[in-house]
């Protein structure tokens, strides 16, 4: 009952701006003291407790500083917790993983239904060449119909550009109700400034998928949605498939300086592969990088 107690207390992660509303500091896994902060001093209370020079009662949270899941105070867990500290990535356990996913779920399903601001950059990385990356297909698109103005189009579903509002005017920028498990965290890190989870890669996410990308956001494109782009302006070309990969995806919250989350940002690079058809078949490709962030909450 005391971790449920403690999980629901902690769940002030992603979309409070606390100016109008009265919640304690975010508490997470590794602060034990309950202070809302990971600090080296709750590592030296485990290793008190592992060395009996304190009980594992005394701490205000005991279950938080259990960060390999085996309901034991080991070393190991101030080991993490420095790790923490110092702002190094480490591989939580299942049941760690598992409290994480259910600290963004909880909080998503109530911004959803609340007022935020929002804003979405997306570029193409360094290392792709923007003419290689749509020149590419411009080019073989104007070969095969020098009628088909598509040049807007391409860019269009790559997402390139940016654009802010509010959650009235989001669309598929919207926060949603996070649906994370455990098997969706790759890694976790937390400083008192910053908290950081990096999740599994995720390929082709579809309405109603089931990937990690899909638990998170609705921001990705669908073959379906590029079919309709390019008919509007060519009923000549046909595309035959789009393959997608959206990796490096990360979750980060930035705190202010009470441990109160202040902004939610999600990052992610994207790559799409096209193959579409007219008299021959050919295939153009592009990677872009987009950022996600979400501020000013109120419920």
């Amino acid at each position: 009952m005391k971790k449920v107690l403690s999980i629901v207390l902690s769940l002030v992660l992603i979309v409070l701006s606390l100016s109008c509303v009265a919640i304690a500091a975010v508490t997470m896994p590794g602060d034990v003291n309950e202070d809302g902060y990971v600090k080296a001093t709750d590592a030296r209370m485990i290793l008190q407790v592992v060395a009996g020079l304190m009980k594992d009662t005394d701490l205000e949270n005991k279950d938080n500083g259990d960060l390999n899941g085996d309901n034991q105070l080991k070393a190991s867990d101030a080991r993490m917790i420095l790790q923490m500290v110092a702002g190094l990535e480490n591989t939580p356990s299942d049941s760690t993983k598992a409290q994480i996913a259910k600290l963004f779920n909880d909080e998503t399903a109530k911004a959803a239904k609340g007022t935020y601001k929002w804003t979405r950059t997306c570029e193409f990385t360094k290392d792709v060449d923007v003419g290689a990356a749509t020149g590419t297909l411009n080019q073989i698109i104007a070969n095969i119909d020098p009628n088909a103005n598509l040049n807007s189009v391409i860019g269009s579903f790559l997402g390139v550009g940016n654009v802010s509002g509010t959650e009235k005017d989001a669309g598929k920028c919207a926060i949603i109700p996070m649906k994370l498990t455990e098997k969706d965290i790759k890694s976790f890190t937390r400083t008192n400034t910053q908290i950081t989870v990096l999740l599994k890669d995720s390929e082709n996410p579809s309405k109603g998928g089931n990937t990690a990308f899909n638990h998170i956001s609705n921001d990705f494109i669908t073959e379906s949605e590029v079919k309709d782009a390019v008919a509007d302006v060519s009923s000549s070309i046909k595309i035959n498939s789009l393959d997608t990969e959206y990796k490096n995806v990360k979750m980060v919250v930035d705190l202010d300086s009470k441990g109160n989350p202040a902004v939610f940002t999600i990052t992610y690079t994207m790559y799409a592969k096209l193959n579409l058809k007219m008299s021959v078949s050919v295939v153009g490709d592009g990677e872009v990088e987009t950022v996600l962030k979400y501020s000013n909450f109120k419920y």
